[in-house]
């Protein structure tokens, strides 16, 4: 039986992205919560029940991770340019020797933001609800603790906020 699994890791970092124009606000230093998933996929040993153990991938990721965690991704070799596309790549590159099932690097930046900074946009308008003057990023999942929410996109949000209204 052919499978996929991923493992999901979270790293926080600097960037700006060089190649763009000078006044695009992405071309000046800022930072993101990254949220990488490593997906793997292939055959399910029968035997073992599994494809492969996630320690292993935890282990291959490992060194990444401390590159890139809480770093300036401009200043490491091969991410001059950090878009999340080349991160995605490099991330490739650096770990396709090691885990020959890779078969896909996910990368999304999160959201997080206080839910009472998104309830004073939203009572002004849903159409407000934003972060950094554009709409949120895609990200693969939404949580709220009740005072913050991370992972959401601007649809997600509204929707979110217009619950907590009907209450």
């Amino acid at each position: 039986m052919n499978v996929e699994l991923r493992k999901t890791f979270q790293f926080e970092a600097a960037h700006s992205l060089p190649n763009l124009p000078e006044n695009h606000k992405c071309h000046r230093l800022h930072g993101h919560s990254f949220k990488i998933d490593v997906v793997m996929a292939g055959e399910c040993d029968e035997r073992l029940g599994w494809l492969m153990d996630y320690a292993e991938i935890g282990e291959a990721f490992d060194p990444i991770l401390k590159q890139l965690d809480h770093h300036h991704l401009n200043e490491i070799d091969g991410l001059e340019n950090p878009t999340s596309e080349n991160i995605a790549r490099w991330i490739w590159n650096e770990l396709k020797p090691c885990l020959p099932l890779l078969s896909a690097i996910e990368v999304a930046e999160l959201l997080e933001v206080p839910i009472s900074e998104l309830w004073a946009r939203y009572e002004k308008g849903p159409e407000l609800v934003s972060y950094g003057g554009g709409a949120p990023s895609p990200a693969y999942e939404f949580h709220h603790d009740g005072n913050r929410i991370w992972g959401a996109t601007a649809r997600m949000l509204v929707d979110f906020l217009d619950l907590m209204k009907a209450g």
